[in-house]
């Protein structure tokens, strides 16, 4: 409204026609058409407003031609904006407008950089003279500074920290240092010591940048203005949704490219009211899809908030390294432009693909001390070059590289359900406060609904948890819990608050239900609840198929490629400590006969888990997962030599690029096992990032336990599941393998989480939810057979056919 108003008081007659004056009134309404984004009237303005009764500069001129450079940069015109902002400088300095010259000499340095102009901007090096002789110690101070990045940016480093070096003296412990000049003598400390290949040095120096960055970006600071202004009642919520259209999304190449800091910034800020009240503003104006696009948004911005730089790391080793297949057709080009850019980060990225293909060559499991010898010099020489590329990632991250953030996908409503089969449910919970939003997408209808607050889905999901006998993670079930059937009309209950009667219309006309949750519902087992069905109550999973995705984004294959299965990596041990011996040991026998290449991964091994499990398409632990208390990212996922380097979860996210594509992990843990009543997070939020981590490195189906059952019916879980994937999509594969072990009799000896009374005459089943409702299986949807792996084909026709077969 504001500028609104400018343009409005300005336009009218301010004074006498022709007036020598009018250059002045230009200037502000130029410059009031540009808070007004509109850019055409903006350029006509500020262009009339350069000289004075067409012949004499003025003290308007600097700013002026300042904008009208910007502008020009803003739209790619480099060249132009080079000549206006070199201009502006000249005037600028007439005038003694010290801050306008700063200003100007940045963009035109900017511009020479990004039009990849050679040698330093010239102009740099008389202008820091004249600073110097007139005692202009902040613009000198910002000179230097521009100077030094020019500098880092033509490899003469050298020069590049004597020239910063200057730039802190002058800096001294003045107030300046405290501002954004010493803001930005941090930010450059921090490229000169990622250039030196001093990654600690640097993450200091960009911490210390960053602190001071989260404070005073102009981005977030408009963010915040939006919203004070929304809550004070000053703008509609109209304007605000559009307001925050723009300012909320990711960085663009061009942001990236013209600031990196302030991207870097925005990305590394916690703040996330904004975002919650963007998603509630479309909803309320009932843009339901706006709004589920943006509840994914944020849930994207929440895992990046997670990582180190807010994601950019991460988003360059996507760009770099994950698979052609993966990306979108911009993050392509970005790929070739970097690579083109960088020739000797092209060279270290071929021979790494090299040096892979060589191990990938190698069996999975060494035969004879000759094969060790030869694999474990091969990762020696895989680990000194992944750090390298890693030192040149954390180059890349503070300079003006574009770098999409491939990784969760962004996605469409449309673009989904373009994807959505016949008979597929995609049921996405949003939780904001006490509110729990959800919408339901199927390929010909679509739904939303708010469920009722009364009904404390939280309390509801602790009741059943414990119900089942979640109160501990290792204490033992009685036989009269396990003949308890009121949790069935409790979960009914449950599904009738989550789903209204209208939705769905008709539970039987669907064959596949895919859920995306959020907070407490993270830890409830959708396969558990019960509907009317012929008469009685029965299951989900008895007649559904069903699977979960971190995101909306995650919930469909990014692409119809599919990584063949052929190499596995099995960690024996035991689910549970008190599990019968034979039960292990019959398990990682039967494992290992799915796969001809399988291998047993005990220690010592022979390179950390973050350079081997690339190699691995299946990883399956045996074990209780001791560390999942170090959620999200410093737990290991193979167990293996856990407490040395290179076996977190943080490290799988570092180069090499690649993980397992299939993990099973089923002895892990979360606050559903004790019914969510112990103190600490119960929010979700441990899940969705640890499985969000998993994806991120490659992993495209996990299996992963919200409570840690063991037993023999855990192992034959596995068994089944691993047995059926190569044959059909994961959701099938995990709902036969859960009908299949529900049927299964218990055995006495092989159940320690049990408590069998001495006079049990059998006749029990695993048809308890505690037996097979704890694993949680993530997962994209893509089918075997959308990308047939041409060696199993060879290897087992048969089973080939039966894949390729209609269904």
């Amino acid at each position: 409204p504001l500028a609104g108003r400018l343009i409005q008081s300005l336009r009218g007659p301010q004074v006498p026609p022709n007036h020598w004056s009018e250059g002045w009134i230009n200037a502000l309404l130029g410059l009031a058409y540009l808070g007004a984004d509109q850019q055409e009237q903006a350029t006509k303005h500020l262009q009339r407003a350069i000289v004075l009764d067409g012949q004499f500069d003025h003290p308007l001129t600097p700013c002026v031609l300042l904008e009208l450079g910007k502008s020009a940069a803003a739209r790619d015109q480099l060249e132009m904006a080079a000549e206006l902002l070199l201009e502006a400088t000249y005037v600028g300095a007439y005038y003694y407008q010290a801050d306008v010259v700063a200003e100007a000499f940045d963009h035109a340095a900017t511009v020479h950089l990004i039009s990849n102009q050679p040698g330093v901007y010239a102009p740099l090096i008389p202008a820091t003279r004249w600073a110097r002789i007139k005692n202009l110690d902040p613009l000198c101070t910002a000179l230097l500074l521009k100077t030094s990045e020019h500098l880092v940016y033509r490899d003469n480093v050298s020069q590049a920290e004597t020239t910063l070096r200057d730039a802190g003296n002058l800096l001294g412990r003045r107030d300046m240092r405290q501002g954004r000049l010493g803001t930005r003598f941090h930010f450059q400390t921090a490229l000169l010591q990622f250039e030196r290949g001093r990654v600690n040095s640097g993450e200091t120096a960009l911490r210390e940048a960053l602190a001071w960055g989260h404070n005073s970006s102009l981005r977030l600071f408009q963010i915040a203005l939006v919203e004070k202004l929304f809550q004070e009642g000053k703008i509609t919520p109209r304007i605000t949704g559009t307001l925050f259209d723009g300012l909320l999304t990711d960085p663009t190449a061009s942001n990236w490219v013209h600031q990196p800091f302030e991207s870097l910034s925005f990305v590394t800020s916690p703040a996330d009211s904004a975002w919650v009240q963007w998603f509630l503003l479309a909803h309320d104006n009932k843009q339901f899809e706006k709004a589920l696009e943006i509840a994914d948004h944020i849930r994207r911005r929440r895992f990046y908030a997670s990582l180190p730089l807010g994601g950019r790391l991460l988003a360059l080793r996507w760009l770099l390294a994950a698979p052609n297949e993966m990306l979108s057709e911009e993050a392509k080009l970005q790929r070739q432009d970097m690579l083109v850019k960088y020739p000797e980060l092209a060279k270290l990225f071929q021979d790494v693909a090299k040096l892979r293909q060589t191990i990938s060559a190698q069996p999975v499991a060494p035969d004879g001390t000759k094969q060790t010898r030869e694999l474990s010099s091969l990762f020696q020489n895989l680990t000194r070059m992944t750090d390298l590329q890693e030192h040149m990632l954390h180059r890349l991250a503070v300079r003006r590289e574009p770098s999409e953030f491939s990784f969760p996908p962004r996605t469409s409503v449309g673009q989904m359900r373009k994807k959505i089969r016949s008979g597929q449910l995609f049921v996405i919970f949003f939780a904001v406060d006490q509110q729990l939003f959800v919408y339901a997408l199927s390929k010909d209808k679509y739904s939303n609904w708010l469920v009722d607050p009364s009904a404390n889905v939280h309390q509801l999901t602790a009741a059943i948890l414990r119900r089942w006998g979640n109160h501990d993670r290792n204490n033992q079930l009685k036989l009269e819990l396990l003949q308890d059937k009121k949790w069935k009309s409790e979960s009914a209950e449950l599904l009738a608050h989550l789903f209204p009667k209208n939705a769905p219309e008709d539970w039987d006309s669907i064959e596949e239900l895919v859920i995306v949750p959020d907070g407490v519902l993270w830890y409830l087992p959708f396969e558990t609840l019960h509907r009317e069905q012929d008469g009685g109550l029965r299951p989900l999973v008895s007649t559904l198929k069903i699977r979960y995705a971190p995101t909306l984004s995650l919930a469909n294959p990014h692409s119809d490629f599919q990584r063949p299965i052929r190499k596995m990596a099995v960690v024996p041990g035991k689910i549970f400590s008190k599990d019968d011996n034979q039960s292990a040991t019959e398990t990682v026998e039967k494992l290992t006969a799915l796969q001809r290449e399988t291998l047993l991964l005990e220690s010592p091994q022979l390179a950390p888990t973050r350079m081997a499990a690339p190699f691995w398409d299946r990883l399956t632990v045996l074990q209780d997962i001791s560390d999942s208390k170090r959620l999200p990212y410093e737990w290991a996922p193979a167990q293996t030599e856990a407490g040395k380097p290179g076996n977190r979860l943080s490290d799988w996210f570092l180069l090499p690029w690649g993980a397992p594509a299939q993990v099973l992990l089923p002895g892990f843990h979360s606050p559903a096992e004790d019914g969510l009543k112990r103190a600490g997070i119960r929010d979700g939020s441990e899940l969705f990032l640890t499985t969000c981590g998993l994806m991120a490195t490659g992993a495209r189906t996990v299996l992963i336990n919200r409570w840690r059952s063991g037993g023999q019916t855990a192992y034959d879980l596995i068994v089944e599941f691993s047995r059926e994937l190569p044959n059909s999509d994961a959701a099938t594969a995990w709902q036969r393998s859960v009908q299949l072990t529900r049927g299964t009799e218990l055995d006495p000896q092989r159940e320690p989480r049990v408590r069998f009374s001495p006079n049990y005459e059998g006749g029990l089943t695993a048809d308890h939810p505690f037996f097979w409702a704890g694993p949680m299986l993530l997962d994209t949807g893509t089918h075997p057979h959308a990308n047939p792996d041409p060696v199993q084909a060879k290897l087992n026709p048969a089973a080939a056919a039966r894949r390729a077969a209609p269904r």
